[in-house]
């Protein structure tokens, strides 16, 4: 079932763009069993057993490929426009054989890795994560940019005090007399 939070062809870019400029990373660990938290410099998020590995790059190619398909966007376009946008953060695995051919790979090769990414998320053991998933990072986003933490898809200067700001102005209107 589609949600009501609706967003403009503009609104997605920005909120794809946004969604793939901060990727969670866990720091490397020693032990077989990933105990770290994944990190970005805007988030941090312990996820259960099971859940994601070194980073939460699949669930953001999963949410940005649903956001671009609600505006619009047939499975190829939007795995076509996150390619352009994630040329700096696919095929750079160490595992597996090294590649024969110089240079990076094509952009339609990074469109059906996401695409086969998508898939792997949508179906894995992810799936019941999946369902609201798409739905809360549109509403962070729209949030965030209500807020006026997030001018077009990049956060602003002083993003933590304008947060603190907007909070703070939130409990003073709850504290207003009349209301109970």
């Amino acid at each position: 079932m589609d949600s009501p939070l609706i967003l403009s062809a503009k609104e997605a870019l920005d909120c794809v763009t946004w969604m793939l400029s901060d990727i969670a990373r866990r720091p490397s660990s020693t032990s077989k069993h990933q105990k770290m938290p994944l990190r970005s410099n805007h988030m941090a998020m312990y996820p259960g057993p099971g859940y994601l590995r070194g980073s939460d790059l699949s669930e953001r190619l999963y949410v940005c490929v649903r956001v671009l398909e609600r505006v619009g966007y047939t499975i190829r376009n939007a795995c076509l426009e996150i390619a352009d946008k994630t040329a700096h953060l696919l095929g750079n695995s160490k595992r597996g054989r090294p590649r024969t051919i110089e240079g990076g790979r094509d952009i339609d090769s990074r469109a059906k890795a996401i695409a086969t990414r998508v898939r792997q998320f949508a179906l894995g053991r992810r799936q019941a994560y999946a369902a609201g998933l798409v739905d809360y990072r549109i509403d962070h986003f729209l949030f965030l940019r209500k807020a006026g933490v997030i001018c077009g898809s990049e956060y602003i200067q002083d993003s933590g005090q304008r947060m603190h700001d907007y909070w703070k102005g939130s409990i003073q209107r709850l504290r207003r007399p009349g209301f109970s």
